[in-house]
């Protein structure tokens, strides 16, 4: 790259981003050719096109123009689709239409299917597995975290039998789209995520959290807890969270949390903590550089399935994020 991660976060962070701008900036993190236009000619026939199209009719909910409205919903569905079909392996998963919405508004068709497809291929990989195994796995590095973090919220959190893996998901698949309270808020998330340790959307959940965290301590019930949770973001300017995501990332990388919960356990659907992945662009080194030792990877690696009681939160979790119509209005 000709400029650093850390710059890019100056910039993206300062919120003086220009379309143009982050065009090519997205383009040589992404490591996307300036030369090719892909071929879009997506097909009824793929597995996934019925929830792809429930999804994106969902979309677009505030545009009063119907024919811009059409448009925009099947630029979305060609996206989509030209990257599941390209790629038979990849299964659709609610709630990522998300991020391809918030990409068109940036980037114009043939370029936003190549956007997606880096991320699809590489930080979304987990999420677009036939099974939620590196969605679940992923969800799974939360509360050890808060752990390392905050002793005493995670106290808290176990003496009430609080599982905050249901309300992490929706967040970490979106990328925190959906609870943008804005679209430049919305740019900002994506904006942080593509160049930063694809694992970053945990620790932001994390901080998030954190930040709750006197809420958080005075409830003392799971559906109080639960209230919480629900608009965890909202009112919060999300630079401060994602700064905090920062320090703690660079305090307890993912090495860390794993070598302090030996039974702390890897899907290897989670592929963006392979150390030997073939990451489709160069793996980000933004908040520091750190692959997982091989060695560490292995000792964690488990094929243990995940509970089917998380695995069906997981899925009602992600069934809500698909029927929530994007709403910002700058869309």
């Amino acid at each position: 790259m000709t400029e650093t991660a850390d710059f890019y976060k100056e910039l993206f962070q300062s919120g003086k981003v220009e379309n143009k701008k982050r065009r090519a900036i997205w383009k040589e993190v992404l490591d996307i050719p300036s030369s090719f236009t892909p071929t879009i000619a997506p097909t009824t026939d793929h597995r996934d096109f019925k929830q792809v199209e429930k999804d994106v009719n969902r979309s677009f909910l505030h545009l009063q123009d119907s024919d811009f409205k059409t448009r925009r919903r099947q630029q979305l569905l060609n996206v989509i689709l030209s990257v599941l079909e390209r790629h038979a392996p990849l299964h659709y998963c609610q709630g990522i239409h998300h991020i391809a919405s918030i990409i068109l508004t940036f980037a114009r068709e043939p370029l936003a299917m190549l956007i997606f497809e880096r991320l699809a291929l590489g930080p979304l990989l987990p999420f677009l597995q036939e099974n939620l195994e590196g969605l679940a796995s992923m969800m799974n590095f939360v509360m050890p975290i808060i752990k390392l973090v905050d002793p005493e919220l995670w106290q808290h959190f176990d003496e009430n039998d609080f599982d905050t893996s249901y309300y992490t998901a929706p967040y970490i698949v979106s990328w925190f789209v959906p609870q943008a309270s804005s679209l430049e808020v919305a740019l900002k998330y994506l904006d942080f995520f593509v160049i930063s340790n694809p694992i970053m959307p945990v620790y932001l959940i994390v901080a998030y959290t954190l930040h709750r965290k006197s809420e958080f301590m005075s409830k003392y019930d799971y559906e109080a807890i639960s209230q919480v949770s629900d608009n965890i973001t909202h009112g919060i300017d999300p630079d401060v969270c994602i700064n905090r995501a920062i320090e703690i990332f660079k305090q307890f990388p993912p090495v860390v949390v794993l070598n302090n919960n030996p039974k702390l356990f890897i899907s290897k659907n989670l592929t963006l903590l392979n150390p030997r992945v073939d990451y489709p662009f160069p793996f980000p080194t933004f908040p520091k550089a750190q692959l997982l030792p091989h060695n560490i990877y292995e000792k964690h690696l488990s094929d243990e399935k995940s509970d089917s009681k998380l695995i069906t939160g997981i899925l009602s979790a992600l069934t809500i994020l698909g029927a929530i119509g994007l709403r910002i209005l700058e869309l």
